[in-house]
């Protein structure tokens, strides 16, 4: 007999995450066998995705992002395909390589074209995940947004716990950023030592100083036994 009394299916449906552009002027070079294209950027801005233009067509290429100090972000492949096989029509098309969340200064993709003819590059976007913040106005007009506070945690509501998303939730644009004048800085929570760095080295000199001249001494006191 089984012991199985009762069982619950939950139905998810995940939401396609909303890409938005970065701003930015790539340059795109032909180096033997590659194609390198390069951008400087912000470390403010991540960036989560690529998008790259062509209009050729029927071509797959291996697609590599490092970051200005060549540092491996992640590896991709782009390609389109349009073409009969077999009185079958074949169309595909992914132009996109998906990257870990990555703050740098610059960056670089290379397509690796074998022995065919690099692609003709339209357009390089590069883009972030879009963040959004959903809350209650509670009837207010106005709404003011906090941040900068590393060590502050995560608040904890139950409008979280249960939140569901509103296809007719109003849209709040947020104005340019101002210096509360009311914020009192955390009191520094940092080791003695790395908040009196210059202590510890004078300490450190200082008993380097006292071992040289202790050794002086006893190479002289050993001179005047001999």
């Amino acid at each position: 007999s089984s012991d199985v009394k009762g069982a619950t299916l939950a139905h998810w449906e995940s939401e396609k995450a909303a890409f938005t552009a970065i701003s930015a002027t790539p340059n795109v070079q032909q180096e033997h066998k590659q194609t390198t294209i390069t951008w400087q950027a912000s470390q403010a801005v991540p960036l989560e995705r690529i998008v790259i233009g062509t209009s050729d067509v029927n071509f797959r290429r291996s697609v590599q992002v490092t970051d200005e100090q060549n540092r491996y972000l992640a590896s991709g492949e782009i390609s389109r395909i349009r073409m009969t096989r077999n009185g079958q029509k074949i169309e595909s098309e992914n132009l996109t390589v998906d990257i870990p969340t990555a703050h740098a200064s610059g960056y670089k993709v290379v397509l690796f074209n074998g022995d065919d003819p690099p692609l003709h590059i339209a357009r390089v976007q590069p883009q972030y995940v879009t963040r959004r913040i959903y809350f209650d106005p509670r009837g207010n007009a106005t709404a003011q947004l906090y941040y900068g506070d590393a060590k502050l945690a995560a608040p904890v509501y139950d409008y979280a716990k249960l939140f569901q998303a509103d296809a007719e939730a109003a849209e709040a644009a947020l104005g340019s950023g101002q210096h509360n004048t009311q914020y009192t800085a955390r009191p520094d929570d940092r080791p003695w030592s790395e908040q009196h760095p210059a202590v510890l080295w004078i300490a450190l000199l200082a008993a380097i100083a006292a071992l040289g001249a202790a050794t002086l001494r006893g190479f002289r006191s050993n001179a005047q036994s001999a």
